[in-house]
């Protein structure tokens, strides 16, 4: 495979939530993004969500093995969107943007 006639892309990013039927659904209305894989990780009380926008034809069911093939090989953008379980009971909870201190 010769890298330098390749054409880059950006593969993706992640995304830490606290929410995820939130989260999700704002990507899905907004961006018309679908969700494609989600990996579900209960011992680590973790929850990873695979989003993107995908033609209808290539589309595969989120949480299949189809779906884990997709997101390892696709040539798509994607975004992470990843849920913490931990983060979701405590009601001050925040993520820090950089736009305040003590990180400014």
């Amino acid at each position: 495979m010769n890298l330098l006639n390749q054409i880059p892309f950006w593969k993706g990013t992640r995304l830490r939530i606290k929410n995820p039927e939130v989260s999700v659904s704002f990507y899905e209305k907004f961006f018309a993004m679908k969700n494609v894989h989600v990996l579900k990780d209960p011992e680590n009380k973790k929850d990873v969500y695979y989003l993107g926008n995908i033609p209808e034809s290539e589309q595969v069911e989120a949480g299949s093995e189809e779906g884990n093939q997709f997101i390892k090989s696709a040539n798509y953008t994607l975004i992470e969107l990843l849920h913490d379980y931990s983060v979701e009971r405590s009601d001050d909870f925040f993520y820090n943007n950089g736009n305040v201190e003590p990180v400014r």
